[in-house]
């Protein structure tokens, strides 16, 4: 997969209710058929998302970012220590706390209305930075409102420069900043080349013949604040964004999702940039972005989550007779026979062992499979038909099927008993 597409990511419902095994299982193929290498996680600050949830995610190579949106003045270091603590034990790397501080929502009225907002949020975003460190996370500022009550750019630089005057060196060596990008209605080259090119613009005040960082390319104008501020560009991660509006509660312009989406395939991103969620994947009916998200359930995609697949299909480059390079969403996919009964929770961390061993997706869709450069197939020809598998070598995928006889019953062995993908039995190549 080229290095670009490593950035393409996606925000999961906006809440910290689907956390389940059963949500995993559903929801792992389809972010494989999207192509997923990140994925932002609401977090809450009073329990941790289950650690299966996010090994399941990261053995099939999607990086979580769990954001906690607290309060500024609602952080405790004592609380959320050991949650934190947990995270990184478990692999985790990026915890986002709190969010939108430069909106007067956030706050009390009474802090909002005092001076020196930066500072104060400085006092505790530093302990709270301390604490993300100390359990072995990267220290992430908070995703601002762009534009916002405070001018997002303004209290961007502000806080940089607060941390550099107290002395913050070690954790600044380590900062990443979190964002938000969506375009605004905006064209995406809306506010291009930062405020280098456009030094007209100022805090709530862009001239007619300006532009500003209310768009897409809000991650160039951040890069140019860090550089001034810091000396360097800290590594950048937008946590949710697309097109339209933050919050958007109508359905996405499709063919500015298609545009960032070769923007991002393409590498038209500062270098900084890790990755860029879209906003929302999924939400519960009544939530206000359900009408924005692209999918109501894991079965029921809408047309935006369609036409981004077909896009991706079209970036893979599969087998010609000129023998081109093949490039493919996913390395490998193990699928799981399609059974009316629901797999016995015991056989779960067998299969995880298996899919750890060979770094691959797991699921039961065919469909999905085929997006994948390798697929190994887990049970017989009674479990799952050959057509199933020439299908999958006429889409160019290299599959291969689990010795003869596979049971389920063979996932209660030890995993060193298990055939190595090297070592299976029948391999095929497409």
């Amino acid at each position: 997969m080229p290095d670009n597409a490593q950035r393409i990511g996606y925000h999961y419902y906006p809440n910290d209710l689907h956390y389940s095994r059963q949500d995993l299982n559903a929801w792992l193929p389809v972010l494989a058929s999207l192509s997923a290498r990140w994925l932002t996680l609401r977090g809450s600050a009073n329990r941790a998302i289950p650690e299966d949830f996010l090994s399941g995610l990261m053995q099939a190579g999607i990086k979580p970012i769990i954001h906690v949106p607290l309060k500024p003045e609602a952080f405790s270091a004592r609380d959320m220590a050991p949650i934190l603590s947990s995270y990184a034990r478990w692999g985790v790397r990026h915890v986002v706390l709190f969010d939108r501080p430069n909106q007067r929502r956030e706050w009390c009225a009474p802090s909002w209305g005092r001076g020196n907002l930066i500072e104060r949020f400085a006092d505790m975003l530093i302990p709270a930075l301390h604490t993300v460190q100390q359990a072995g996370l990267q220290p992430l500022l908070p995703p601002l409102e762009p534009g916002g009550d405070y001018w997002d750019t303004a209290f961007l630089k502000g806080l940089l420069t607060c941390l550099a005057r107290r002395g913050e060196d070690q954790l600044l060596s380590e900062l990443g900043i979190a964002l938000y990008a969506w375009t605004f209605d905006h064209p995406l080259d809306w506010g291009m080349g930062g405020p280098e090119r456009w030094p007209a613009a100022m805090p709530y005040r862009t001239p007619a013949d300006s532009q500003d960082q209310r768009g897409f390319r809000i991650a160039e104008w951040y890069a140019s604040i860090a550089q001034q501020t810091l000396g360097h560009v800290p590594d950048m991660y937008v946590l949710a964004g697309g097109a339209g509006m933050p919050q958007a509660s109508a359905a996405p312009d499709r063919q500015a999702i298609v545009s960032i989406l070769q923007a991002i395939l393409q590498g038209d991103l500062p270098d900084a940039l890790q990755c860029f969620s879209f906003f929302p994947l999924v939400a519960d009916p009544g939530d206000r972005s359900f009408a924005a998200a692209w999918f109501e359930r894991p079965d029921q995609p809408r047309s935006i989550a369609e036409t981004v697949r077909k896009h991706i299909a079209v970036h893979q480059k599969r087998p010609s007779a000129k023998g081109r390079t093949i490039l493919w969403p996913i390395q490998h996919y193990l699928l799981l026979p399609k059974s009316p009964q629901a797999l016995p929770a015991e056989v779960w961390p067998r299969i995880q062992s298996l899919a750890l061993a060979a770094q691959a997706v797991l699921g039961f869709s065919p469909e999905q499979a085929r997006i994948a450069r390798q697929v190994t197939l887990l049970g017989d020809e009674q479990l799952i038909p050959p057509e199933v598998e020439q299908d999958l070598r006429s889409a160019g995928s290299q599959v291969r099927r689990l010795s003869e006889g596979f049971t389920f019953a063979h996932l209660h062995d030890s995993p060193s008993s298990m055939p190595s993908p090297g070592t299976m039995q029948g391999v095929t190549h497409g």
